[in-house]
């Protein structure tokens, strides 16, 4: 995850950003982060509790696709992120856990192509993510990390390599640990009312996330705009200065559901965009219309006790969501 104070000014005549710098523009969308070697743990000074504020969004399934800019370089990479809520025995808007899953893939001229999908599960009541996992592809090597919270800042770690033995690792932190996604449904659950910093382990890259307090933008379109710094840490929380941490802002949208919907990185003379560009959503109003539908038309046959239709009802307990595209800022 990255995106903490600013750079120092830029010379000039600054560099072109590489494939690299800018792939983390997308952090907060794709995940796409460094891979770095595994730091020894230690315990740290404990963040500061958030304020957030009343009212949680409805838990619904939830489909966004983003796509990422540089300047004069256009599109250079594009993330999915969904979010599935766990059912229960009441249906998903009173689920404990969602399951979040984000894909991204990215290069620059074609250059230095980098791929990463993460998978993880978010407990709604402690608000922690309590296992993930992020598989990175790039140059020809494949690296999958694994990662499982136990207790809140107690996390296990087991990294994946094609051709080598796994490599086990145990961090322990004074304060809960989320990883990219997690962020993302930690801010949509609670704007915070007071800035509040929060560590992010993506991969096996630390980082301390220090958002500001949420506030309403003026933009014809309604947003909550949420201001940010990344500051990379080892896991003994020293500051680590062989990364670069970044500012960024972060928009959500301005209703019941807090979307999403743009992320602003500020790279050399110019900066990275994530935007909202398609949105898929379902909750359990229209998965009951759904149902409903896939009733009438299967009543018939199921009169006459012709499996087939039985099997359609089952299947349409737990339809996907159907393509129900929004209209987004940005597009």
């Amino acid at each position: 995850m990255q995106i903490p104070e600013p750079p120092a000014a830029s010379p000039p005549h600054a560099p072109m950003p590489t494939a690299s710098t800018l792939e983390s523009a997308a952090a907060i969308f794709s995940g796409a982060a460094p891979v770095l070697p595994a730091r020894k743990p230690a315990a740290t000074a404990k963040a500061a509790e958030p304020g957030v504020l009343d009212g949680r969004p409805p838990l619904v399934s939830e489909t966004a696709n983003y796509r990422v800019s540089y300047g004069v370089l256009g599109e250079i990479a594009a993330a999915t992120i969904s979010f599935v809520p766990d059912p229960g025995s009441r249906g998903a808007d009173t689920s404990r856990s969602v399951r979040a899953v984000a894909t991204g893939s990215g290069a620059v001229l074609g250059f230095g192509k980098t791929e990463k999908h993460i998978e993880s599960e978010f407990d709604t009541q402690t608000l922690k993510t309590t296992r993930w996992t992020s598989t990175r592809s790039s140059g020809g090597e494949t690296v999958i990390d694994i990662a499982e919270q136990h207790q809140p800042g107690t996390v296990s770690l087991v990294r994946k390599r094609l051709g080598q033995p796994d490599q086990a690792d145990s961090m322990t932190r004074a304060s809960v640990i989320l990883d990219p996604l997690g962020l993302l449904l930690r801010l949509r659950l609670g704007p915070l009312q007071v800035p509040v910093s929060f560590e992010i382990l993506d991969g096996r890259a630390l980082w301390v996330v220090t958002i500001s307090a949420v506030r309403p933008t003026a933009e014809p379109v309604p947003m909550l705009r949420l201001e940010g710094r990344t500051e990379p840490i080892f896991w003994d929380g020293k500051p680590d200065s062989e990364r670069t941490g970044r500012r960024f802002t972060l928009f959500l949208s301005d209703d019941r559901y807090r979307t999403p919907l743009r992320l602003i990185v500020p790279f050399g003379l110019g900066e990275a965009r994530a935007e909202m560009v398609q949105l898929s959503r379902m909750g359990t109003a229209q998965r009951a219309w759904l149902l409903r539908r896939l009733l009438r038309v299967t009543r018939p046959c199921l009169s006459k006790n012709v499996p087939f239709c039985s099997a359609l009802i089952t299947a349409g307990k737990g339809f996907p969501s159907p393509d129900l595209v929004l209209a987004t800022p940005g597009t």
